[in-house]
């Protein structure tokens, strides 16, 4: 679409608009893009609200080494990452912020996260750790259906069942995120916390100190009648347990 010149009086049409805008995005990203092929860009870290010594933290970005997760150096603070979980990939990496790291501050410190590895060379960005609570960390002895605890397979759609101990006895209070490593590399999550470049929510339904009833979002991101291999993560305030290897089911239709 050519430009012509606006003259005097005249009305700016929607199409025009639209396509200035569509021309400035165009650019934004373009601008943005600049040297992202050779370093390595932090874009954020998750959760968002931080996490406390010793919890697992999800780290967004790009050219992280994907062949082996421990080739990138994670550094919390001068402290070096030793632990690493799914998913990891180029673009997101896992790790569980070190138990050595002294908070003293109970609202949390704000603490320098650096990756560093040796084709991209390093990025930081800032964090808040909270110290390490005296709540007891959560423990999952199974996920399974709701209707049939012998079958390990979530559905889409349907309620599933996490049985174990050191939840909320207010279900609310308890933070779900089904996870995993899409094959561009991207991390898609669902899940009952309220930030906003979530895929889809996760509905609570019930629960207490020993079981969490949820149910299975739709998630679209599955193909249908195939099985997505995901991350399972329950956090009860800074503490947090995952479990990998959860397969979710999407029926035909669904």
């Amino acid at each position: 679409m050519a430009i012509e010149k606006v003259r005097s009086g005249e009305i700016i049409s929607a199409d025009l608009m639209n396509f200035i805008l569509e021309k400035l995005d165009t650019l934004e990203d373009a601008i943005n893009s600049i040297g992202e092929d050779d370093r390595i860009i932090i874009d954020e870290i998750l959760p968002e609200d931080g996490v406390q010594v010793g919890g697992r933290i999800t780290i967004k970005g790009n050219n992280f080494i994907d062949t082996n997760p421990k080739d990138n150096v994670v550094t919390i603070n001068g402290k070096v990452v030793k632990e690493y979980d799914a998913p990891s990939s180029a673009r997101v990496l896992t790790v569980f912020v070190p138990e050595d790291i002294d908070v003293v501050d109970e609202n949390g410190e704000v603490f320098t996260v650096t990756v560093d590895n040796e084709k991209y060379e390093s990025a930081e960005a800032r964090y808040r750790i909270y110290p390490k609570s005296s709540d007891p960390v959560p423990v999952i002895d199974s996920i399974s259906q709701a209707d049939d605890v012998s079958n390990p397979t979530l559905i889409t759609g349907d309620d599933a069942l996490i049985k174990g101990s050191n939840f909320s006895e207010d279900p609310q209070l308890n933070i779900l995120r089904i996870e995993w490593t899409d094959n561009a590399g991207l991390l898609v999550f669902y899940t009952n916390e309220d930030i906003a470049d979530k895929n889809g929510d996760i509905m609570i339904r019930s629960g207490d100190a020993s079981e969490i009833l949820f149910e299975v979002p739709l998630i679209d991101k599955i193909p249908e009648d195939e099985t997505q291999l995901t991350t399972v993560t329950v956090r009860v305030g800074n503490a947090s347990i995952s479990v990998e290897s959860v397969d979710v089911f999407r029926p035909l239709g669904v």
